[in-house]
């Protein structure tokens, strides 16, 4: 099963104020200090220089090590780095430091979920469909179906996928996840419903044109399920799904 899980980032904005002292020098204390590098950090991991980021995060660091920003886009990071193990260390360090930091939660959970830890992401994860003020409460229910899944517990997952679309009833991912939880337990009809309002909601998804094109070739519509096969790999060409898709035309 290819995961389809979602991870969180958040930006910042660049502006940082600094007292002065009677002469006019500039005196920053060491959280000050720590704040202006993590937004230098910030900034050039938004442009993609991920070394300089690197280097503003350890010094902000270096300056004050219960930031939890620099500790959750360090997390951030090596997580993209595969170095899931420093990853982990720097997400748990940034909630203990900001126990409602929402966005190292969520990242933790899909950190969890890539490691196919499933009962840990759990734990991580729950915390965030109670959270009232939790902007994107989909991605969650989303991430926890998928940890069902991985444990094998389908019904369990349906629910989790279903939430998700309560909370935003367009999300590509929700749809498709539970298209194919029902399609797993034999509903296929509604697993179609399901898959067909991904393809009308969402461009440059092929998931959801293969999925019916294989309910289609196992019901012997051959016509409909080539012309889903094509549908597949005209919005992804070049991916390998894409190419699978065209081998089966």
């Amino acid at each position: 099963m290819g995961l389809r899980r979602l991870v969180s980032w958040i930006s910042v904005s660049l502006a940082l104020g600094c007292a002065t002292t009677p002469d006019g020098e500039v005196e920053k204390t060491p959280e000050q200090l720590s704040e202006f590098h993590y937004k230098l950090a910030n900034g050039y991991f938004y442009e993609h220089q991920v070394p300089a980021a690197l280097a503003e995060l350890t010094t902000a660091i270096q300056h004050n090590p219960e930031n939890p920003d620099a500790h959750h886009l360090l997390g951030f990071i090596y997580f993209g780095r595969k170095d899931f193990v420093s990853a982990e260390s720097h997400f748990r360090r940034a909630l203990e430091i900001r126990p409602g930091f929402h966005q190292a939660r969520a990242n933790l959970g899909a950190l969890l979920l890539e490691q196919r830890r499933w009962r840990d992401s759990i734990e991580a994860v729950e915390p965030l469909v109670g959270a009232s003020l939790y902007p994107t409460p989909w991605v969650p229910y989303n991430n926890l179906g998928l940890a069902y899944e991985g444990l094998g517990e389908r019904r369990k997952a349906l629910e989790q996928y279903k939430m998700a679309l309560f909370h935003q009833a367009n999300f590509c991912l929700g749809l498709l996840n539970a298209g194919r939880m029902l399609r797993e337990l034999g509903d296929l009809d509604p697993a179609l419903e399901h898959f067909r309002r991904a393809t009308d909601k969402c461009k440059s998804f092929p998931d959801p044109h293969f999925q019916i094109a294989e309910i289609l070739e196992e019901r012997g519509q051959l016509l409909e399920a080539r012309n889903e096969f094509q549908a597949c790999w005209k919005d992804a060409p070049d991916s390998p799904l894409g190419m699978r898709c065209k081998r089966r035309l």
